[in-house]
């Protein structure tokens, strides 16, 4: 196998309200191990662990941005609620200052279980049937000593079925 692992992302914009008005945000829906794959580190808190999609009360990470825009930067925000499109969701961790996603020229606030994509979203799921338009991307860490050929070969694999994009090296 090509891959150390895989994650899955999707975008969303979303309304975040803490106290007071309700604040536009961009907010990534991952996989579980979306930062395990990335080797991020939150600042504070954690990331997301086995079981956070169906706790009973939602979580999100934050952005280290959203964290001293909203939160002026309080290291007591892990465990506060805050509301996503409604729903009330549970601050367990803040990103570190020079994460902000992995998408080059967008920075983004939150990031919460790619599971919970269909409640927050007025479009439906991002995991629903094929054929239908959705954007569902994928970032992998190659193992050591894999060649970009190996990893498209083991890419194809995965994929077969499924449209996927050409795999770009990337040093970041």
């Amino acid at each position: 196998r090509a891959f150390e692992g895989m994650a899955a992302y999707s975008i969303a914009e979303l309304s975040l309200r803490t106290t007071g008005p309700s604040q536009r945000v961009w907010g990534v829906a991952a996989s579980e191990n979306y930062f395990q794959v990335l080797r991020v580190r939150p600042q504070l808190g954690r990331s997301f662990r086995p079981g956070d999609e169906a706790a009973a009360t939602p979580v999100v990470v934050i952005s280290h941005a959203l964290w001293q825009r909203t939160f002026a930067g309080d290291t007591g925000v892990v465990g506060r609620h805050v509301m996503l499109n409604g729903h009330d969701f549970t601050v367990v961790g803040v990103a570190p200052p020079r994460f902000a996603g992995t998408m080059v020229a967008l920075q983004f606030d939150l990031w919460f279980p790619v599971t919970l994509y269909e409640q927050l979203s007025a479009t439906g799921s991002v995991l629903a049937g094929r054929g239908e338009n959705f954007l569902v991307e994928a970032i992998a860490r190659l193992r050591p000593g894999v060649t970009i050929d190996q990893a498209r070969a083991d890419a194809a694999r995965i994929c077969s079925g499924v449209p996927c994009a050409t795999i770009t090296p990337s040093d970041r």
